[in-house]
């Protein structure tokens, strides 16, 4: 029986289905994530004082930066503020976050 010679490229056509196992790529990418997780931080009472008078001078027409600790990660938005005394949160775009959680507020230029 005669063997033909497989190019570079029929041998990399033999593995490209393992390429596409569904979720794959998603699920590597989720088991990263879960390792970078940290434990949260502790402000310094410098940075406290610096969040609180931002915090109570919001303009609404201004667009602010956040960042903020959820689920063993420090993570950014920006947008609008709004500040909701009654449950301490602070609402920036979309997203609510706990004054506890909140690390940094600068407001944004443009």
């Amino acid at each position: 029986m005669a063997r033909t010679k497989m190019s570079m490229n029929d041998r990399a056509r033999i593995f490209l289905p393992f390429d596409t196992l569904k979720g794959l790529h998603e699920a590597l990418r989720a088991k990263e994530y879960e390792m970078e997780m940290i434990e949260k931080g502790r402000l310094s009472p410098e940075q406290a004082e610096e969040i609180s008078l931002l915090l109570s001078s919001l303009s609404k027409d201004a667009i602010y930066e956040a960042t903020y600790f959820e689920n063993g990660h420090y993570l950014k938005c920006r947008g609008k503020a709004i500040l909701r005394q009654e449950d301490q949160t602070l609402i920036i775009g979309d997203k609510q976050i706990d004054l506890k959680d909140l690390f940094g507020l600068t407001e944004a230029n443009g």
